[in-house]
């Protein structure tokens, strides 16, 4: 059994069918606690989160009374944005974030 805190994955691609092991991810919901898996499609329309990950994550974090930790894994610009939304919130890399960049 996995102990987490409040742990949410945000996934950002552009279409539904380019989302990798869905069902395998919504599944990891079910039995570890506290988990959410929230994929974020950029260019097509469906029943979960339309638009970048920053309009997922940025929403819930605003709302916190403390900062969480944030991993960042993904292209360089979107790494960048990310980091600048951040840092506009008094984040700190390698205190309150962490990166792995990759293309």
């Amino acid at each position: 059994m996995v102990n987490s805190k409040n742990l949410k994955l945000f996934f950002g691609t552009r279409k539904e069918s380019d989302i990798p092991y869905y069902e395998e991810m919504k599944n990891y919901e079910k039995i570890i606690p506290n988990f959410e898996y929230i994929p974020c499609l950029s260019q097509e329309k469906w029943e979960g989160h339309n638009g970048y990950v920053h309009s997922a994550y940025l929403p819930m974090i605003d709302k916190m009374d403390n900062k969480p930790w944030v991993y960042f894994c993904g292209w360089d610009r979107m790494i960048s944005e990310g980091r600048k939304h951040l840092s506009d919130r008094g984040f700190e890399m390698m205190k309150d974030i962490r990166v792995e960049i990759f293309g």
